[in-house]
């Protein structure tokens, strides 16, 4: 889709609704054609909106074109993927400009948690925090979280506390009425823990709307 095709699609949300609050992630959102100029018009009605990208993506011109107290962006530090010190630069760059959201997020796939204190003690001393993100998944035919160790279980902070808040089981739920998943088809989702299972419709539909 074009930016002027999309922005029908939000201009319409926006009679719809009103202001969305909006969360780009993927995958990287950053290699979208025109990516950056979609969110500078997007920005114009519909704010905060975060990006969560690794930060190879063109930044200067996110920082030309968009505006700091409506957008931000999440960087992700992939070990398998990127250098330390290459997500620092972003991450200062982004900082220095207003754009970056307040921590690095660093995803504990289980091989990358021996290093985890070591970066984040270089990342402090950059000035930047890094957030420890469990990993739910399998690895080596053990799902995880569940298969963390004790000792790594305490670092990322699992515990009673954290298994409580993550806990949704029981609760009243308005996903699908008061926030969606879009999925890069179009396919909205009620949310990602169930996927596509119940899908609310599809947003290039002109007629598409929220659940009542």
């Amino acid at each position: 889709k074009s930016v002027d095709e999309l922005m029908e699609i939000w201009n319409r949300i926006y009679d719809l609704y009103g202001k969305c609050s909006i969360v780009f992630t993927g995958g990287e959102p950053t290699i979208y054609p025109n990516f950056f100029e979609f969110i500078s018009k997007l920005s114009q009605k519909h704010y905060p909106i975060n990006i969560s990208s690794n930060g190879s993506g063109d930044l200067k011109k996110l920082v030309e074109l968009c505006d700091n107290k409506k957008v931000s962006m999440s960087i992700s530090f992939h070990t398998q993927f990127d250098t330390a010190e290459e997500v620092i630069k972003r991450a200062k760059y982004l900082k220095e400009n207003g754009f970056l959201a307040e921590f690095v997020n660093y995803c504990c796939w289980p091989p990358t948690i021996p290093k985890l204190m070591e970066y984040v003690k270089m990342f402090k001393e950059e000035g930047l925090v890094i957030k420890a993100i469990p990993f739910c998944g399998q690895y080596n035919g053990k799902n995880y979280p569940d298969a963390y160790t004790k000792e790594e279980k305490e670092i990322l902070g699992i515990n009673e506390v954290w298994e409580n808040n993550v806990k949704r089981k029981g609760t009243l739920c308005a996903a699908g009425q008061k926030s969606a998943l879009i999925f890069p088809d179009g396919k909205v989702a009620r949310c990602g823990q169930i996927g596509e299972r119940i899908l609310v419709g599809n947003i290039f539909d002109k007629h598409f709307k929220l659940l009542d």
